[in-house]
């Protein structure tokens, strides 16, 4: 599985661009499966984690940090369960975090996390398969939300344009990764809530 999990996608800086006053650049994300990333149980989840260190080798700016319980440092949902991190096709700021995911809504249109209460997808911005064409895709699984409007969301990748302003000029190093979880934050804390099941 793990083996799987590490070649199911790839990371890559596709564009620099020269900004006097911002570091600007572009990551791409290619799936290497036939079939949605993350797949399945609505549970999962992948996040962009990217990180900015100076020359000094000192983190400066941080967009989808891990933290140690397992919540990411600014997805919405980890912080309010009743929300749900929106699709970026720019982030500019530490607090957007791309996360690709299936959040579902019941039939009020509320963010649940129980399967017998989900009506509908209010977001899936699951990484398409190559050759998947969100315009022609059937209801059942289309594409929901901000990345329907993406135009750089395709079949097959996706593309994230990063801006982030406030460095002082200087030499800077970009790392970044898809962290994959099983077990978003806010969907075990539904899960644990329940006290009145055994």
């Amino acid at each position: 599985t793990d083996a799987m999990l590490k070649s199911a996608a790839t990371v890559s800086v596709v564009e620099q661009r020269s900004t006097p006053n911002a570091l600007d650049f572009t990551l791409q994300i290619n799936s290497t499966t036939g079939h949605k990333l993350p797949t399945s149980y609505p549970s999962r989840r992948a996040i962009v984690h990217v990180t900015v260190s100076n020359a000094q080798n000192q983190i400066v700016w941080e967009s989808g940090k891990v933290k140690a319980d397992g919540s990411i440092e600014g997805v919405d949902a980890d912080d309010n369960g009743n929300t749900y991190e929106p699709h970026y096709d720019q982030i500019t700021a530490e607090d957007q975090v791309q996360v690709y995911e299936a959040i579902m809504g019941n039939n009020d249109g509320e963010v649940t996390y129980t399967l017998l209460r989900g009506k509908e997808y209010l977001k899936d911005n699951r990484i398409l398969p190559t050759g998947f064409n969100k315009a022609y895709a059937p209801a059942d699984v289309r594409v929901v939300g901000a990345a329907l409007s993406d135009s750089n969301f395709i079949g097959g990748s996706d593309q994230i344009s990063y801006q982030i302003g406030g460095l002082l000029v200087g030499n800077y190093t970009v790392k970044a990764e898809l962290v994959y979880q099983t077990l978003s934050r806010a969907f075990a804390e539904d899960l644990f809530s329940d006290t009145t099941t055994p």
